[in-house]
């Protein structure tokens, strides 16, 4: 009962180890699934006749000979929001019920397990989707902006350019300029002033505007005025640049300069007319209501894009009162603009627990010890809480005294919730594999407590049998069980085993070591009246650890196995560059086509002539070779009976 309740365990194990091990690997999700629609079968009493159905969102997924039946189990949860994952299993047929039912308690565990990981996969694709979506629609508002738009790194590259630009800067392609320096545009008298101000939004002080003088790429000189934001490019810090033309604006400026100086020579000079200076000022004045007019659209202008904008901008007075607040933060907050101007901010729109916090930030502000960065929540009108992260600017009047605050504001609510997410995700990885490891520790003690006793009482009944054939028999199960111990104890330190970073590598003689191996077998190859060969000579230096031995046992064993009486086994070693080809060829009925791949994995058993294996000696001398960053396969002997089984491990690198 105990042998049958362990392969039971195993199975079930074994199933969920798989599982886990697609979804760390695959990348597609309807991949996962389907090979977990594969794979769930094994982990039930009776493979044969079990059929599953797992529905995602409404989207059914199933076996292809899938029916409904009154012998189910089922599993169902919920993801994050009204999606609905579950896992429902039938038997096809009607089975003696056991004593807990058809379907046994540790495969209720293991279908709510793998319904557990569907729901934190799927929850993962959802949250990346998400984000793809939002940096689409990034890019979609980027290149049907009526202003110049560009992403720089800190160092000025250019990673982002969108069509008004290449307008602007009259380039063919926006190729042609990506991953050039933006100092390449800029004349020379004012590219110290865009390294300084790319240093300033780097350490959070963005939101001024800057005017730079440049160079289209045909050699047009213009005026710009650019205004520059700290974001999140690519999982990298970078600088969103806004830039408008306004070479108009400033030769009108220039202009109304020149005029002032003229008329205030005129003034001092007072030799000209006055009824010229009249005219004269008249003149003047219809420059500078052009002028004025140029400046009132550009104001229009600018109010129109902060309308536009995606994030909130709110404007704080002295006393904390706002002041202006755009389209977004009205949104946001679910409030008319006349709901929200004139307002006491932390008093009406912070949670009471955040009050002093925000506080504390405003006034800082507008003691000119800004804070650049900073989060706390806000209320909405439905008395719900979305977290902001503001960036903080002091406003300053023509004499640089602070007058206000201007805070821009991102919800990252959804975001937050979704780093959550993921953390939990990472949490439950490290906890299966924890649970991974205890398992192995418990099966090998309970292998081996049994398999100690046959030890012990197979050396007492040799010490008190007389007769030889009795002898010969306890002889075999005593070889056997040691056997049995020593594969006990590979497949525990295997399975322990991740990754070459927990194992050492030292340098051996690969045909030394071929032939320590060998001899211990010997007596078998006597038994059986077979040769053993060694074509090979010389040194053959390798970088390996000592548990390459068990996979060279491993093979040397099965050779045997799979030979007929009086046959040859042949081991041989080849030059493959930078590793060395260990050979296996033995001359018996050899390995058919459709079984050279899967003989390689866990539990996969062939039987030739009678002779049936564990399914676990090759899968054991796979995850050894693989450990090794080497390669295992098998292919027919050319002589035209039997297999030659191969091992390719890394020669050893010199110093």
């Amino acid at each position: 009962m105990n042998s049958v309740t362990d392969d039971r365990k195993n199975a079930e194990i074994n199933c969920i180890c798989k599982i886990s091990e697609i979804m760390a690997s695959t990348k597609d999700f309807k991949d996962v699934v389907c090979q977990v629609l594969d794979i769930l079968p094994d982990g039930f009493q009776f493979p044969s006749i079990t059929c599953i159905r797992i529905m995602i969102n409404g989207k059914e997924f199933k076996t292809s000979h899938f029916k409904i039946t009154p012998w189910k189990l089922s599993c169902s949860c919920t993801c994050s929001g009204s999606e609905v994952i579950s896992v429902e299993v039938f038997y096809m047929e009607e089975r003696p019920e056991a004593y807990e039912g058809p379907f046994l308690s540790g495969e209720k565990t293991m279908l709510f397990s793998v319904c557990n990981s569907l729901k934190s996969l799927y929850e993962k694709e959802v949250i990346l989707r998400d984000y793809r979506e939002i940096e689409e629609k990034c890019k979609v508002f980027m290149e049907n902006a009526l202003d110049g738009m560009m992403v720089l790194d800190f160092k000025g590259k250019i990673l982002l350019f969108n069509m008004a630009l290449i307008r602007m800067f009259e380039v063919d392609d926006s190729e042609i300029s990506m991953g050039h320096n933006i100092l390449e545009y800029l004349c020379e008298e004012y590219k110290l002033k865009a390294i300084k101000d790319q240093l300033n939004v780097m350490r959070g002080k963005g939101g001024y505007l800057s005017t730079y003088k440049v160079r289209s790429r045909k050699g047009r000189e213009f005026w710009v005025e650019g205004l520059g934001t700290k974001i999140i490019y690519k999982g990298s810090i970078a600088n969103i640049v806004v830039i408008r033309d306004v070479t108009e604006r400033i030769v009108a400026e220039e202009k109304l300069k020149v005029y002032r100086q003229s008329i205030n020579k005129l003034v001092q000079e007072c030799t000209i007319d006055i009824s010229s200076a009249n005219e004269k000022l008249k003149e003047d004045m219809k420059i500078w209501q052009h002028i004025n007019h140029i400046l009132v659209f550009e104001k229009n202008k600018l109010s129109e894009y902060l309308g536009n904008i995606g994030v909130m901008v709110v404007v704080l007075g002295q006393d904390g009162h706002v002041s202006s607040i755009n389209k977004k933060g009205c949104e946001l907050l679910g409030y008319n603009e006349h709901g929200i101007v004139g307002q006491d901010w932390t008093a009406v729109f912070v949670p009471e627990n955040f009050r002093d916090y925000a506080r504390n930030v405003l006034l800082k502000c507008l003691s000119n010890n800004c804070v650049g960065r900073s989060e706390n929540p806000v209320l909405t009108y439905d008395g719900s809480n979305r977290l902001i992260s503001w960036t903080n600017v002091p406003l300053v009047d023509e004499k640089k005294n602070v007058i206000g605050v201007i805070s821009t504001g991102e919800d990252v609510t959804d975001l937050r919730q979704s780093q959550e997410a993921l953390y939990q995700y990472v949490d439950d990885l490290k906890s299966s594999n924890e649970f991974k490891v205890l398992f192995i520790d418990i099966l090998r003690h309970d292998l081996l407590n049994p398999a100690t006793i046959i030890k012990g009482y197979s050396e007492l009944l040799l010490e008190r049998i007389d007769t030889d054939e009795e002898k010969a028999i306890v002889e075999k199960i005593y070889y056997q069980n040691e056997n049995l111990i020593q594969i006990i104890n590979t497949a525990s330190k295997l399975g322990r085993l991740e990754s070459t970073d927990m194992i050492s590598f030292e340098e051996f003689d690969l045909l030394n070591l071929l032939r320590k191996v060998s001899s211990g077998f010997l007596p078998l190859l006597e038994e059986k009246g077979m040769t053993l060969e060694y074509p090979a000579e010389g040194i053959y230096p390798a970088d390996v650890n000592p548990l390459i031995e068990e996979a060279f046992s491993n093979l040397i064993s099965n050779a045997i196995k799979f030979s007929p009486n009086g046959g040859r086994l042949v081991l041989g070693i080849e030059d493959e560059d930078t590793s060395w080809k260990v050979m296996f060829t033995d001359f018996g009925m050899g390995i058919s086509d459709e079984n050279k791949d899967a003989i390689f994995r866990r539990f996969k058993q062939v039987s030739t002539q009678g002779t049936k294996g564990s399914g676990l000696g090759l899968a054991i001398v796979k995850k050894i070779v693989e450990l090794h960053h080497g390669e295992v396969g098998v292919y027919d002997n050319p002589s035209g009976s039997g297999a030659v089984f191969w091992i390719k491990v890394n020669k050893k690198q010199s110093v």
